[in-house]
C-alpha cells in the first residue's frame, strides 16, 4: 500500500505540481521515513532520528527508480517480501534462540 501511496500517487503529483523531480522525490522520502520512526515503538529520540535517516536513501532511490520506470509492481512485490522475511523471522528467530 505504500508504494501505490507514495509512489503510485504522490511522487507524480508532487512532481507535476513543483516541475521539480528532486524536490517531489525529496518530500515523498521525508513522508515516508517520518512514517517509519516509529516502527518498532520505542520512544528515544535517537533511535526515531536513526530510523527517519536510515529511510531517506532508500526511499530517494526507490522514487528515483520509479520516476525512470513508471512500473510499482517490482517494488509491491519487493516491499511484501521484505515484509514477509521480516515476519518469517520474527517467528522463527525465538524458536531457534529457545
Amino acid at each position: 500500500m505504500e508504494q501505490a501511496t507514495y509512489q503510485g500517487y504522490a511522487l507524480p503529483r508532487l512532481e507535476a505540481l513543483f516541475r521539480n523531480p528532486g524536490l517531489a522525490i525529496f518530500i515523498v522520502a521525508f513522508g515516508w521515513g517520518i512514517q517509519h520512526i516509529a516502527l518498532p515503538l520505542m520512544i528515544d529520540w535517537k533511535f526515531m532520528l536513526f530510523r527517519f535517516l536510515s529511510f531517506l536513501p532508500l526511499a530517494s532511490v526507490m522514487a528515483l527508480v520509479y520516476l525512470k520506470k513508471r512500473r510499482l509492481i517490482p517494488f509491491i512485490i519487493a516491499y511484501w517480501a521484505v515484509d514477509f522475511l521480516g515476519v518469517i523471522s520474527g517467528i522463527i528467530m525465538p524458536i531457534l534462540i529457545k
